[in-house]
């Protein structure tokens, strides 16, 4: 016997929705991914973590938090506040759904 799957033919993103999931995992894929940009730019840069912490004013638990991609312990204002760090701003945008 052969159930109606009710995803087959959705996209990712609908079965999400449907599950009640899509925006928590929008807010992490965009916090993994400004986490990842910005500790490539700081070994772009050259720039330690001690160093990228005292031109931010906070501590170096706090830059690795905001660092690490799998880490959910990081704000916009403390992702915001990396990036001008490090010469950078964080654009967001809206899209037509």
């Amino acid at each position: 016997m052969v159930e109606n799957n009710r995803h087959i033919g959705s996209s990712f993103d609908d079965f999400l929705d449907s599950e009640g999931m899509l925006d928590d995992a929008c807010e992490v894929a965009a916090s993994r991914v400004v986490a990842f940009k910005l500790e490539q730019r700081r070994q772009e840069r050259g720039v330690s973590i001690t160093e990228l912490a005292r031109s931010m004013g906070t501590s170096r638990s706090v830059v690795n938090n905001m660092l690490d991609a799998n880490s959910d312990r990081k704000t916009v204002k403390t992702l915001k506040r990396g990036a001008e760090a490090l010469g950078a701003r964080i654009v967001m945008d809206l899209e037509n759904i």
